[in-house]
């Protein structure tokens, strides 16, 4: 269960207007990597009804089971070898999807409420944090602009700052008053 204090409807429409200004971009809107057809023609809309009035459990929910109506069965891997699609694809892509609009959100909301810092936090407690290679831990602070730009243009890869730490981290930001702020 993810913990997203400040979803309101503010965020939840500037998580929208993100989604929009990725549609007008070259690359569009990221669809994960195991899509099939009907599920890239249908994930935006489903992508859109997610962020108006979902979470990331219920987006889950909808793009499941893998197997299944939006998913393709078996891909090739980089060494050439065929494998089925991972039965966590769906969850993969709907948290880290809502995420990242979701980060992106707040990164906007603190830059227009002239914050200087944003705040990585739990958003979810995991079994294995990601934690071996930490460039991102609980309670850094990250610059909004800085977090807003790496996370507009590294979609599906990962980001220059670390944040998200990538499948199954749970980590997420939140705005903080700081004593820059004017």
């Amino acid at each position: 269960m993810w913990d997203f204090p400040e979803l309101d409807e503010e965020i939840r429409k500037l998580m929208l207007d993100e989604v929009s200004l990725d549609e007008k971009s070259n690359d569009g809107i990221y669809p994960g990597k195991y899509l099939n057809e009907k599920g890239r023609k249908e994930y935006p809309a489903l992508l859109r009804e997610a962020l108006t009035s979902g979470n990331p459990d219920t987006f889950t929910q909808v793009l499941s089971p893998c197997p299944g109506p939006f998913w393709i069965p078996r891909y090739v891997r980089r060494n050439g070898v065929e494998a089925a699609v991972p039965k966590d694809s769906p969850s993969r892509l709907a948290e880290g999807e809502f995420n990242r609009y979701y980060m992106r959100a707040i990164s906007i909301r603190a830059i227009s409420q002239k914050q200087t810092q944003v705040q990585v936090y739990r958003a979810k407690q995991v079994k294995a944090p990601r934690w071996l290679d930490v460039k991102v831990k609980e309670g850094d602070l990250r610059d909004p602009q800085v977090v807003l730009q790496d996370l507009r243009s590294s979609k599906g890869t990962a980001t220059q700052s670390g944040i998200p730490r990538g499948p199954n981290s749970g980590l997420s930001l939140r705005t903080v008053p700081d004593a820059n702020a004017s």
